[in-house]
């Protein structure tokens, strides 16, 4: 491999490590995971046919969040799990304390059992820099 490819893939570590948000530690995670809160979550199909699920964060904590991460469960008519999917509902622009955001998650391609409910559960969290 020549110096300048070595140094290309240096360089492109250095800024991916860069540029999103630290994820917390577990225990850090969970002693804050009750402050933040899921509003008004649904699966809704937008005006071109495409599916998202949608809803809100609100920080009702005294930290700044920088992260939060979705587990998306995709249920039947049985309010069974037939698929699960991860997406960003916060990720890199601050959260401040006492403050929402909304979010929107593409489900495009759901299994044809899905019934369009969902199940939505916070998986990680961020803070600061």
């Amino acid at each position: 491999m020549s110096k300048n490819a070595v140094l290309a893939l240096v360089i492109f570590g250095l800024v991916s490590m860069s540029c999103g948000p630290t994820l917390a530690p577990a225990a850090e995670r969970d002693a804050y995971l009750g402050k933040v809160e899921l509003e008004n979550v649904r699966a809704n199909k937008s005006m071109t046919g495409r599916w998202s699920v949608y809803g809100g964060v609100k920080n009702a904590g005294d930290r700044t969040v920088t992260a939060v991460v979705l587990t998306i469960h995709l249920l039947d008519e049985n309010g069974d799990k037939v698929e699960t999917r991860e997406g960003n509902a916060v990720w890199g622009d601050p959260l401040e304390a006492g403050s929402s955001v909304e979010f929107r998650i593409p489900v495009d391609d759901a299994p044809e059992t899905w019934d369009r409910k969902v199940d939505v559960e916070i998986k990680e969290l961020g803070f600061g820099a």
